[in-house]
């Protein structure tokens, strides 16, 4: 466990399967001594194991947890903040997240129908396809209820603390953000991460999520000289070199998809994705990595049509 400022810590808590090993949830202390966790992570019993013995060495236990507030419902962030729920902790959650689950359930009977199709008109060859379609499985929107849902900027009632929901729609329909103006915090869930590229457009019904994506990364200018607390990886001193960085790669992504296009316009998404120069060749993308390459590339696609119009 780290101290990142006055009465805020960050837990690195293990993740299953093969995505990233860690999720960061962060654990704020009150003036009325209430703990409030942010995304606190899977939930798998040896996640509450590392959450117990982290709260031990603050003095405090479970009981003490007051509120668990969520960036977005992924289950290495939402998790374990239902388990708390049972207990008896309050769950906050963006307005529009829940509208995101609501979508991604009402599409979930029909979802591997609809993969097929789209894979089959972005020519994904169908052996493929049949690996690819359940890639994502994991990120079944859960049924869950939160006991208090927070607008665009609207506060939360932490005492000593002055945070604020920042709606950065992008990762999923209904991420968001948490500010911290005092200490000049920005608790940015899986919308900027400190290594990674964020996967885009997973979960709700957007039809442009790069567009939204983009644009919450101009609306965090603002917030550029906070510290940078991410979902993943390690912490940075401040926002704006890391968010300038994904507004310069996705734009340099978009140039390079374009002059493939004015090459051979008709090609397909599977054809366009292969010839995009990936970080780790072409040929090394498998599951989750090759299935976010191809939406990327469709995504990159669909902005640049957009654009012309």
């Amino acid at each position: 466990m780290q101290s990142i400022a006055a009465n805020v810590w960050k837990l690195d808590l293990p993740i299953p399967g093969s995505g990233p090993a860690t999720v960061a949830a962060y654990l704020l202390r009150a003036d009325d001594g209430g703990l409030h966790l942010i995304d606190p992570g899977w939930g798998e019993a040896h996640s509450m194991t590392f959450m117990t013995t982290a709260l031990e060495s603050l003095g405090s236990t479970l009981a003490d947890v007051t509120s668990v507030i969520v960036t977005h419902f992924h289950p290495d962030h939402l998790g374990f903040a239902r388990e708390l729920q049972r207990r008896g902790v309050p769950l906050t959650l963006p307005a529009r997240e829940q509208q995101a689950i609501r979508e991604e359930r009402d599409r979930m009977p029909v979802r591997h129908i609809s993969l097929h199709a789209q894979y089959e008109r972005w020519g994904v060859p169908r052996e493929v396809a049949n690996e690819l379609i359940t890639t994502f499985d994991y990120l079944d929107a859960p049924d869950v209820q939160p006991d208090v849902m927070l607008e665009d900027l609207e506060q939360l009632a932490i005492p000593g603390f002055d945070l604020h929901l920042v709606a950065t729609p992008g990762h999923t329909d209904g991420h968001g953000c948490y500010v911290e103006l005092r200490r000049e915090l920005l608790f940015s869930g899986d919308h900027i991460l400190s290594e990674m590229n964020s996967g885009i457009g997973l979960g709700g019904a957007s039809p442009d999520p790069l567009q939204s994506y983009l644009e919450s990364l101009e609306k965090l200018a603002i917030y550029d000289q906070f510290q940078l607390l991410p979902g993943h990886g390690e912490h940075r001193p401040t926002v704006g070199d890391r968010r300038k960085a994904l507004l310069a790669h996705h734009h340099e992504r978009s140039r390079e998809i374009e002059q493939l296009l004015e090459s051979a316009p008709s090609q397909t998404t599977w054809e366009l994705a292969s010839r995009v120069r990936w970080s780790g060749g072409w040929a090394g993308l498998h599951g989750t990595h090759l299935a976010s390459a191809l939406t990327q590339t469709a995504q990159h696609r669909t902005r640049l049509e957009t654009l012309q119009a």
